[in-house]
């Protein structure tokens, strides 16, 4: 029987092929400013570790105001800007100034987890017409309720509850929210 593949964190060239790859899911830059951008790999970590057991990256999130933020991914947006593979500019997006990014190169994934790839390409999906404020309001869980603001949340504390994707219904009442900017239109059921 084989042994089962160790896991490791990502390098930073490979975490920046993953922004890469995420910011060229967005048809349009404004799906996907840079909140929405820490929220699509909260969420995949999420989703990842809830089906394999492990996270994608391996990044360390902090406790912020709009939710969880890796300073990671945002030192890999800057890497990508400098190596002019990545493009920004201050958008509007319902009536919120917002950072977004184009992506002006393909990712090479190529080194990367399949199940990784997918399940970013799955989160990048499923939050892309979802307001920046209603995803962050999402991302206000228990976990990130109790830790400290600035704080490290313990990403392996995320299985503690349920750490599903957002099913179909809460995906269209965000949606529904999204398009008036007011985000949520229910309670989303409760996670750690």
């Amino acid at each position: 029987m084989a042994e089962p593949r160790k896991w490791s964190p990502v390098t930073a060239a490979q975490l920046d092929e993953l922004v890469l790859f995420v910011c060229g899911l967005a048809n349009n830059p404004a799906e996907l400013g840079a909140t929405k951008l820490q929220k699509v790999f909260w969420y995949a970590d999420r989703m990842h570790m809830a089906r394999h057991g492990r996270p994608i990256a391996g990044v360390v999130y902090r406790r912020l105001p709009q939710g969880p933020f890796s300073p990671a991914i945002d030192k890999a947006v800057k890497r990508l800007k400098r190596a002019s593979r990545l493009a920004e500019r201050e958008g509007e997006r319902f009536g919120y100034q917002q950072r977004q990014f184009f992506a002006l190169d393909e990712a090479d994934v190529s080194g990367i987890d399949s199940s990784a790839i997918q399940v970013l390409a799955e989160a990048t999906l499923m939050i892309k017409d979802i307001s920046a404020a209603a995803i962050s309001d999402l991302s206000h869980t228990r976990l990130w309720q109790i830790t400290e603001p600035g704080a490290v949340l313990p990403i392996e504390r995320m299985l503690a509850g349920a750490a599903e994707p957002l099913d179909e219904i809460d995906v269209k009442a965000l949606k529904a929210g999204a398009r008036t900017g007011n985000g949520a239109s229910r309670k989303v059921k409760a996670v750690a």
